[in-house]
């Protein structure tokens, strides 16, 4: 009957909101079966230990009030929970609160447009070919260091690894905190509210709002893994899950409405697909969960994990030729000289010199701009770039940057694993290729 919570402050008053799931008939909702209500409410509050200090519970179902119940005491903490209701359940469809003025702000965000939903994950996924040339004028081209991996040595279609998915559990299982195990895990909103969801349906949200949902059913998979992974993982490190990119974007049901429009069930239906039929299968690495990280774009090659996040045997640099047939490969930027030489704090002209130093990846680990030098990941930080393999032209009255790819490099390409498995990789053969010597088993 109900599948979730959520405990929200309105008014200084806190409100307990219960959801309930889809196969809730409502003809049980009639006042004459009061009692049979407060048992379910009673029976999940216990279960599932929720420390409640308000009097008034809420029934939803999506964004629509069911019914209120308010209660004659407090909760009991931590103890058989005792209620009496004093008001009986309220008319259908009357709506708590305005949806549409909650979540104005965060769906006035929401790029429509299929590509460009998948963002980079900066802090999961914040996710080469000819190596830069900068052309400042009137000067000739500055100097640069080759990268050691020529993009012309790239294959155009490299070769599957084995299928080979392990479905027991691994022989050390790592110690995982008993609210996952419990399939119960708690998302700090960027709103301010806490929700506590089942690990299943947490994914759901997650692939579709990492993902766009028109990629291909394999690479869906792909993705509903490494999130399922990541999220794992960082609960077993201790780390609080957010809707944000500082962990992984989470999208609810109102938000992917306002995204997908018409097309929601069909695109809702197909992510869904995607993570019940990968139900419980992680990745790990001599027996331990790994860090998961994806991005969107490769520029070519993946990056190895030391140059942005440390050293992690599984997540080094690996060939990814197929990104550059996606549009969302190559972008142009151009800056002002008064605008760039605000945001680096140093003064700019047509007339400066740069120097450049790449890694094996034909990222950029070093630029040097006159007699300041500044680390690759965070100079584009600063300019807000979307990868650290870039060109830079100083023209007259303005530089335009090149950039290739889209995000910090490591770990899974998103568009590259749609690209893979158009090409008829599966999902363990795609995941396989991202993350070096890694295992795929049930957790």
């Amino acid at each position: 009957m109900i599948n979730n919570y959520e405990i929200k402050k309105i008014n200084n008053e806190e409100i307990l909101f219960l959801f309930l799931d889809n196969n809730t008939e409502f003809a049980n909702m009639h006042p004459e079966k009061k009692k049979t209500i407060n048992n379910e409410i009673n029976t999940y509050i216990k279960n599932n230990k929720i420390n409640f200090n308000g009097k008034k519970i809420i029934l939803m179902a999506g964004s629509f009030m069911l019914g209120m119940c308010l209660l004659t005491t407090p909760p009991h903490k931590n103890k058989d929970i005792d209620y009496n209701y004093t008001t009986n359940l309220i008319t259908l469809n009357e709506t708590i609160v305005d949806e549409k003025t909650e979540t104005k702000e965060e769906e006035n965000k929401v790029e429509i447009k299929e590509e460009e939903t998948v963002k980079e994950n900066e802090n999961i996924s914040s996710k080469p070919t000819t190596p830069a040339t900068i052309k400042p004028t009137p000067k000739p081209p500055v100097s640069t260091t080759k990268p050691s991996k020529p993009a012309t040595s790239v294959p155009t279609k490299p070769t599957p690894p084995s299928e080979n998915i392990t479905e027991s559990k691994p022989d050390t299982k790592p110690q995982v905190p008993n609210v996952v195990t419990g399939k119960m895990i708690t998302i700090k909103r960027s709103n301010g509210t806490i929700l506590n969801i089942e690990l299943e349906e947490y994914l759901i949200g997650v692939v579709a709002a990492e993902m766009p949902a028109s990629f291909n059913n394999e690479a869906l998979k792909a993705g509903a893994i490494a999130a399922r992974t990541y999220a794992l993982k960082a609960i077993q490190d201790g780390k609080t899950l957010t809707d944000t990119t500082s962990t992984q974007v989470y999208k609810d049901n109102n938000q992917l409405k306002a995204l997908w429009g018409n097309s929601f069930n069909a695109y809702y239906n197909k992510v869904k697909n995607a993570v019940e039929s990968t139900k419980g299968l992680v990745m790990y690495y001599n027996n331990s969960l790994i860090n998961a990280f994806y991005h969107s774009t490769s520029n070519g090659y993946t990056e190895d994990s030391t140059a942005v996040f440390g050293s992690f045997p599984y997540l080094q640099s690996v060939e990814s030729p197929v990104d550059k047939n996606v549009s969302s490969y190559l972008r142009t930027t151009t800056f002002t000289y008064e605008n760039i030489s605000n945001k680096l704090g140093i003064p700019i002209t047509s007339l400066s010199n740069i120097n450049i130093v790449r890694n094996n990846s034909n990222r950029i680990s070093s630029i040097t701009i006159d007699t300041n030098t500044y680390d690759g990941v965070k100079f584009r930080t600063i300019l807000g770039l979307r990868s650290t393999d870039f060109d830079i032209t100083l023209n007259e009255n303005n530089i335009v940057i090149t950039t290739r790819g889209f995000g910090h490099g490591v770990g899974m390409s998103q568009y590259g694993a749609n690209e893979y498995a158009k090409q008829g990789w599966s999902y363990s053969q795609i995941l396989k290729h991202y993350y070096t010597g890694i295992s795929i088993k049930k957790y």
